[in-house]
């Protein structure tokens, strides 16, 4: 049986950059090894917010995972950006 949050788009959304991140990484050299972990980690987390979210007990509680999982995808946005300029 399919959870109601993962039929949201921006859950999927979310599983997608935690795949792609994930691939992406795997090509850095390991001299870079804090930071993919930083990157999996945040990408991961984006995802696992919203899952423990929709289990609390109130739309507010919900509404604050996802704030919560937007910042992880923030630092992810900032680690990209990182990636680029380096």
């Amino acid at each position: 049986m399919v959870a109601a949050y993962e039929k949201l788009r921006f859950y999927q959304n979310i599983c997608k950059i935690r795949r792609l991140i994930y691939r992406i990484t795997e090509r850095f050299p390991k001299s870079h090894m804090r930071l993919v972990g930083q990157m999996r980690d945040a990408a991961r987390s984006a995802k696992q917010n919203i899952r423990e979210g929709y289990r609390k007990d109130t739309v507010g509680e919900f509404a604050h995972s996802i704030k919560i999982s937007r910042g992880s995808l923030d630092e992810l946005e900032g680690d990209v950006d990182d990636c680029f300029e380096d």
